[in-house]
């Protein structure tokens, strides 16, 4: 048996999921294990990873290790987005994790980010042609123009989840109207940037990252597969409405989302609301599959 083990070390949370990859068409999750480390908080202002922060994912990290061990993992890859992309100790951290657990972390670019979830969404949904793809992180939003089914162009912008929520400082993640409202005027300005979202009308979004399959899981009540489950631009737009409406106490209350997902959800549903806005998405189509999927594919291909 293959077992293969994507590590992701993302700016809101640390995820290990092992997969029995010995047939790329048929791929079995094994174990899956994730923490909500909020790795990047406090680096709007500081621009570094924080002591407390890199302590706890040392921790996790150390865990994750064992795991590996325990389930006999024969190849493995720890990957880092976007918060120790940004942070002026990346290397302080690397080199810890290093020495600490002897776990070898790849920092990824966006845009490297951009591709491989890009071939974690194609695995998943081979019959799509054309689409935005989306995935909103805890630090960054990916952004994929997919035109006949191949990857045509791609971004990575810098208004991720917890960078959102951070910058508008949302005390107790409580947000007046007035941080709504400048809030959502930020991430219009910052997706307006994206140039070849102009003249793009009418095609789908597809919708990755924790975030935005959120959405689909609070309309289901449950915390189901969401993995080619559609819903409609209005039913998109009024659920949104509807979550960033409510105070963090009844956030806190939707089971599907979940209590640490309700604290910077707000944020993190602004860049897809935009985005379905902007195009006139007539629909957004959910994929499990992402960014630790197609870097699985790309290790299998190499073999």
């Amino acid at each position: 048996m293959l077992l293969v083990a994507i590590i992701d070390i993302g700016s809101n949370s640390i995820r290990l999921t092992i997969y029995d990859g010995h047939d790329p068409q048929k791929i079995t999750i094994i174990h899956k294990a994730t923490h909500f480390t909020r790795l990047s908080s406090g680096m709007n202002q500081t621009g570094r990873l924080a002591p407390d922060k890199m302590a706890e994912a040392l921790a996790i990290l150390a865990e994750f290790k064992q795991i590996m061990k325990e389930h006999n993992v024969t190849r493995y890859k720890a990957i880092a987005t976007a918060a120790v992309r940004a942070a002026s100790n990346q290397a302080y951290f690397i080199k810890n994790v290093a020495e600490s657990t002897g776990i070898d972390i790849t920092v990824i670019s966006g845009l490297d980010e951009a591709y491989y979830d890009y071939l974690g969404v194609i695995s998943g949904l081979p019959n799509l042609k054309d689409a935005v793809m989306v995935d909103t992180g805890g630090g960054s939003c990916e952004i994929v123009y997919i035109k006949d089914g191949k990857l045509h162009d791609s971004t990575s912008l810098q208004i991720g989840a917890v960078t959102l929520s951070d910058k508008f400082k949302a005390t107790d993640y409580h947000w007046t109207a007035n941080m709504k409202e400048q809030l959502a005027l930020y991430v219009h300005d910052e997706i307006a940037k994206v140039t070849f979202l102009n003249g793009l009308k009418g095609i789908p979004c597809v919708a990755v990252g924790g975030s935005n399959r959120s959405l689909m899981r609070v309309s289901q009540g449950n915390e189901n597969s969401v993995q080619g489950c559609e819903m409609t631009k209005r039913e998109v737009i009024s659920l949104i409405d509807t979550i960033t409406a409510q105070t963090i106490e009844e956030r806190k209350k939707i089971i599907a989302l979940g209590e640490k997902r309700a604290e910077n959800i707000v944020a993190g549903l602004a860049p897809i609301k935009e985005i379905i806005q902007l195009i006139d998405s007539p629909k957004l189509i959910f994929s499990e599959k992402g960014l630790k999927e197609g870097v699985l594919l790309s290790i299998l291909t190499e073999q």
